[in-house]
């Protein structure tokens, strides 16, 4: 089996659960449908993955708080649902019940950047199969992304 592994570290009290410790997040690029995270034991072990449903073949996790409630929230790319998925987090390593939003054909990449300079992080995807990347702006702190947002930028090739 194949994962990817993002690793979240900070000398202050990490976003995950509050300590120290170094936690790792892990998705199953060859057919699972889940993210991992392991939280750090702070000697170089992990504690036993709890598993978040995710889409189909989730291949890349970006992290934030998207909410502005200072916990960590993930977001992953689904590469065969053509969708993101958002899991906002609880602060103790654990997190919500994903939310799913359509993308453009098989994403291969996520970032959370403010592209619109409104102080709110918004969500990309690079999308492999149509060359196009999406972007959904965020619209309001409680209720994060509306599905009607997405906006599709084509890519240049040859330039």
């Amino acid at each position: 089996m194949r994962v990817r592994v993002i690793v979240y570290y900070s000398s202050s009290p990490s976003p995950v659960n509050n300590d120290a410790k170094l936690d790792l997040a892990t998705t199953d690029d060859l057919g699972g449908r889940c993210v991992n995270m392991l939280l750090g034991n702070g000697d170089e072990t992990f504690q036993k993955a709890k598993a978040y449903a995710a889409g189909s073949i989730p291949i890349c996790v970006a992290t934030n708080d998207l909410n502005n409630d200072t916990k960590l929230d993930l977001v992953e790319a689904n590469l065969n649902d053509d969708s993101v998925s958002v899991l906002l987090g609880n602060g103790d390593g654990t997190f919500q019940k994903s939310i799913d939003y359509a993308t453009g054909s098989r994403p291969e990449a996520v970032i959370l950047i403010d592209l619109n300079n409104d102080t709110k992080l918004d969500i990309a995807t690079v999308n492999s199969q149509d060359s196009i990347v999406s972007v959904y702006y965020l619209v309001t702190v409680m209720e994060p992304f509306s599905n009607n947002c997405a906006i599709q930028f084509y890519l240049l090739q040859g330039i």
